[in-house]
């Protein structure tokens, strides 16, 4: 009966050490297999812009855009950098239609990301602005085909549905 007796407090502290290590041990192990399924695609650290953010800060978009498609020659993959392309376009050099076309330009890449949705909803934003509604739905159209199935095309065929 002694045993039972140094058995219990044994176990109550073993789970309590349990409970208190398992996010260091669990947290590692959901990171390694999330990052096997989601990984950032070698996305630079929103720092990298610091320089664009700068020049369009001082008033200096066409330099801004040139750092950009200086970073998009190298990386052609940054997502970011092609976002923040579209925005100084259309914000500071009031020219949609560049802006439309950096879009245009992802769209011909074989294959796109989840990260492409929100540069897509831009330039659906842009083309219905200028009222060239039929040039939005061939964006919609082609970015649902590029991404094929899944959640992350559902928003871009709701806003589809909705324009056709």
């Amino acid at each position: 009966m002694m045993a039972a007796g140094g058995v219990i407090p044994a176990l109550v502290l073993a789970l309590l050490g349990a409970l208190m290590l398992f996010p260091f041990i669990v947290a590692p192990v959901v990171n390694f297999f999330g990052n096997l399924f989601y990984s950032d695609s070698g996305q630079p650290a929103p720092e990298q812009y610091s320089l664009v953010h700068k020049l369009l800060q001082e008033n200096q978009p066409d330099e801004a855009a040139g750092e950009l498609r200086r970073r998009l020659e190298d990386h052609p993959n940054d997502v970011n950098a092609a976002h923040l392309l579209m925005q100084t376009y259309y914000d500071h050099l009031n020219s949609p239609q560049e802006a439309v076309n950096v879009l245009r330009g992802e769209l011909e890449k074989k294959k796109l990301q989840a990260d492409h949705v929100r540069m897509v909803d831009l330039a659906v934003d842009i083309l219905l602005e200028v009222k060239q509604q039929s040039d939005a739905v061939r964006i919609l159209e082609r970015a649902i085909e590029k991404l094929g199935c899944g959640g992350v095309v559902s928003p871009l065929r709701q806003r589809l549905d909705h324009l056709q």
